[in-house]
């Protein structure tokens, strides 16, 4: 038993360094890239151009922290339901999208598409559905579980329906601020709302990371203290 949650808490702890670092990047790449407006530019657009590399590992690094706390989550919830597996089903998901998009470089903001670009895009917008999907199921699975102490329990269910309240708002913002850049790519038209949102991808993306760096931060954490 002991080994066991050793593992958990090792499996936590790398995990929680690698979205520092994670954070660390992205925080660096703004003074770094002085070049791209953090309201209207995607994060992902980073990868692209000068400390690409630097960029790319940072969103794989991602990846992998959150498929490390889905893993830590799948050995502590060891009486899974229905709804705990599809939440760690979605969370792996999620992780495997975060891998995807350090690997393929988004295309830049009205610029033509591209195969890799495509690729991208289609990992982020799954990732981020599988995200706040998976903190929903989450939010069921903590609320009943008896695992732990009920405060923590319950602290920690709100907070995940809260988010998944937050990030579905924001996302669907942001959602039409990627019809207003297909627009361009695609030469097609689109309502005038997707064009006033477009101005603020780069705001509206920074504040849904946040949203999923801080639930991942604090279950890592209550899965080192488990």
């Amino acid at each position: 038993m002991t080994f066991f949650l050793g593992n958990v808490k090792a499996i936590s702890v790398v995990s929680e360094l690698g979205l520092v670092y994670f954070i660390a990047v992205i925080i660096s790449l703004h003074k770094l890239r002085p070049d791209y407006n953090p309201v209207n530019r995607y994060i992902s657009e980073y990868a692209v151009g000068k400390y690409g590399k630097i960029a790319a590992s940072s969103f794989i690094i991602y990846g992998l922290s959150i498929l490390g706390i889905s893993l830590s989550l799948c050995r502590i919830l060891v009486n899974r339901d229905g709804i705990s597996e599809i939440g760690l089903i979605l969370m792996a998901v999620w992780g495997i999208c975060g891998l995807v998009s350090g690997f393929f470089k988004v295309d830049l903001k009205c610029k033509p598409f591209s195969l890799k670009g495509a690729i991208h895009t289609i990992s982020t917008t799954i990732g981020l559905i599988a995200s706040i999907l998976c903190l929903m199921c989450f939010s069921c699975t903590l609320y009943n579980s008896t695992s732990h102490n009920d405060a923590s329990n319950l602290y920690l269910s709100g907070m995940s329906k809260t988010i998944a309240i937050l990030e579905f708002s924001l996302g669907s913002i942001l959602f039409l601020g990627y019809l207003g850049d297909l627009s361009y790519k695609l030469y097609i038209k689109m309502p005038r709302i997707c064009f006033v949102f477009l101005n603020y991808t780069g705001l509206v993306e920074r504040s849904i990371l946040i949203c999923s760096v801080y639930w991942l931060i604090r279950t890592a954490f209550w899965l080192i203290n488990f």
